[in-house]
């Protein structure tokens, strides 16, 4: 249960991390219209796919933690 929640709680870390990012390159992009279209949306693509693979990294991780955890110890441990 304590391994769940921590899962959780990064997820919700990761969510709030993208949200911040969407809105400063929204600002940038209200303040800098003209400037490197081409480069502009290409960094943000390689910064959404970098968060998806770290995300997807993580999430493996922690289920293998899980998993091992609840194995070895048995369910009465990790319930407490």
């Amino acid at each position: 249960m304590i391994m769940m929640m921590m899962v959780v709680v990064m997820m919700m870390m990761m969510m709030m991390l993208m949200v911040v990012v969407v809105m400063m390159m929204m600002r940038r992009r209200k303040r800098k219209r003209r400037r490197r279209r081409r480069s502009r949306r290409r960094r943000r693509i390689m910064m959404i796919m970098t968060m998806m693979i770290y995300l997807y990294n993580a999430s493996k991780y922690f289920v293998c933690i899980h998993h091992e955890t609840y194995e070895s110890n048995g369910p009465k441990q990790l319930a407490v």
